[in-house]
């Protein structure tokens, strides 16, 4: 008898189902707390560091932060936030018109290095990325308090919350998150007793871009789709 053969434009589309599907499940997440090693984890891919500019812009009065921002009476225009990433958060206290601050350098030892953005009485950072990320990272210091969480979410299965000490100075710490598949979709991040309200604190926030997919993934969708045109041809053929 026979054996039965998979079609060959039935492969190619199994084969496009399972890079999606291998590529949208929850995976385990790798911590840094250097950016060196961070940097190198992810080796081959384009980095965005958003430095949130080296100056001050308050207050601002919207809980939605990207690139398309437009508040040029506090020097935020479009462009001036980078593609890739929208910040937002909600306010807690409805005395308090303000949802983000970006704090500038100011001369004193114990005050911002410059393009903080934190937020004071208001809910936790939530970070949502245009396109999946396969890692990121920022760095804060001890305005974000004796401890934080970092909440990633997934395209699929549970989320991974991450339990940290904050920094115990004013010198900035790097803290890193490197996922096992190109699945983070958002982040959430809480400050915990961190002193004058402020919710959160952090600089340098730093994500992968979109990146083309892998050439193992790119051969196998373009064996299907080879083996689907032959098949085609042929039956023009016949």
């Amino acid at each position: 008898m026979p054996s039965k053969r998979l079609h060959p434009a039935l492969f190619a589309i199994w084969c496009l189902a399972f890079i999606l599907t291998s590529e949208g499940r929850g995976g385990v997440i790798t911590d840094y707390t250097d950016r060196t090693n961070f940097n190198a984890a992810l080796a081959g891919e384009t980095l965005t560091v958003e430095d949130f500019t080296p100056d001050t812009h308050y207050p601002i009065s919207t809980g939605v932060l990207n690139s398309q921002t437009d508040l040029p009476s506090i020097g935020i225009t479009p462009g001036t936030i980078q593609a890739g990433v929208t910040y937002s958060t909600t306010q807690t206290n409805t005395n308090v018109t303000n949802f983000f601050n970006i704090d500038g350098a100011n001369l004193s030892a114990n005050d911002f290095k410059g393009g903080f953005l934190d937020g004071i009485e208001s809910g936790p950072l939530n970070v949502a990325f245009d396109s999946p990320a396969l890692g990121f990272g920022f760095d804060t210091d001890q305005r974000m308090g004796t401890s934080f969480t970092v909440t990633i979410n997934f395209s699929s299965g549970p989320a991974v919350v991450e339990k940290l000490t904050g920094p115990t100075s004013y010198d900035t710490q790097f803290f890193g998150f490197v996922g096992d598949s190109r699945d983070i979709t958002s982040v959430q991040i809480q400050g915990v007793d961190a002193p004058n309200g402020i919710s959160f604190a952090l600089d340098n926030f730093t994500f992968t871009s979109t990146a083309v997919p892998e050439p193992a993934s790119l051969a196998m969708l373009g064996m299907g789709l080879v083996a689907w045109l032959g098949q085609a041809r042929r039956s023009r053929r016949s």
